[in-house]
């Protein structure tokens, strides 16, 4: 399952991640989805026919552009082996040298984090842990104050082409599509079914 999210700030479409079982990995650590991110950069334009709350008509018009991401923007991650941990720490260096410390609490029981962590989107509000190349992501797990297991695994995103969407002009039956950049570009994209054609 693919997921997209744009470069605009606090404009995520959407967000589905496929939810895979534990395949067959290369260490002991890793996202649950796989350490390996592909993306695809789209780009459009969208004219949207409006009406003002007096009745007046009027055409908005605006360029989109967006990130459609596989698998995911978010995921978990899974040990292959064992721990006896209640919280899990990654600090991925990117590859522009900045460094992202993100936390979850762990189930040890099902050996997967509690809860995803954010990946890619980047917003006024949200940081991702990785970055465009090879990221050097160490983890860190822990029980109380104890550290039970740590180390190292690579995790890498990669852009993969870039796809300009055709321009589309349509009614909007919404006033956000006219009013909000984020909105009328994320409902140009589900119109356009994220220019897949």
């Amino acid at each position: 399952m693919r997921a997209l999210f744009s470069f605009r700030m606090a404009y995520l479409i959407v967000g589905l991640i496929s939810s895979a079982a534990f395949a067959e990995m290369p260490g002991p650590v890793q996202f649950q989805n796989g350490n390996d991110i592909e993306i695809e950069e789209l780009s459009g334009s969208v004219t949207y026919y409006c009406t003002d709350a007096q009745g007046h008509n009027y055409t908005r018009h605006w360029f989109c552009n967006a990130d459609l991401v596989s698998p995911g923007t978010h995921d978990y991650l899974i040990s292959k082996t064992p721990i006896d941990a209640d919280k899990v720490t990654l600090t991925s260096t990117r590859p522009d040298g900045k460094v992202k410390t993100k936390s979850s609490s762990y189930n040890s029981e099902k050996s997967i984090s509690k809860s995803r962590f954010n990946l890619l989107i980047k917003t006024l509000t949200q940081s991702p842990l990785l970055g465009v190349g090879n990221n050097s992501v160490a983890y860190k797990f822990t029980k109380g104050k104890t550290v039970v297991e740590e180390g190292l695994f690579n995790a890498k995103a990669t852009v993969v082409g870039k796809t300009q969407c055709r321009p589309r002009t349509t009614f909007a039956n919404m006033d956000s599509y006219c009013e909000s950049q984020n909105m009328g570009c994320d409902n140009y994209f589900y119109l356009e079914n994220n220019c897949q054609y």
